[in-house]
């Protein structure tokens, strides 16, 4: 997301819908609720359904995984500069629900850097 696109849960949606690859979410049908702690925390909800990404702040839908990762964390690996799997592992990145969905979260939107 990077310092100049700001933090946050509302950083994140811009920063999702730049990076979304369509033609790897084809098929796939899904609600994947990210819950960000610290200052710049908040709730996003992600639904992907046959290649279209729709994201809402708060969490109205019920997931089918959830993630709860700080902020700082997150922007971190959505920039690069982190591996999601060993947050996950230093248990840094609590993920809820079905593991192999969110997995295949990292596939759905461009890597940066």
């Amino acid at each position: 997301m990077g310092e100049a696109a700001g933090s946050g849960a509302e950083a994140m949606v811009a920063w999702l819908h730049e990076h979304f690859r369509p033609e790897a979410a084809r098929g796939l049908a899904a609600v994947i609720e990210i819950q960000l702690t610290g200052p710049a925390g908040g709730r996003l909800c992600i639904q992907v359904e046959d290649g279209r990404l729709k994201t809402s702040l708060g969490g109205d839908a019920v997931p089918d995984a959830r993630l709860v990762a700080s902020a700082q964390d997150w922007s971190d690996v959505l920039d690069g500069r982190a591996n999601a799997e060993m947050l996950v592992v230093e248990d840094r990145i609590r993920v809820e629900g079905n593991q192999g969905l969110a997995m295949k979260l990292r596939s759905l939107f461009r890597r940066v850097g």
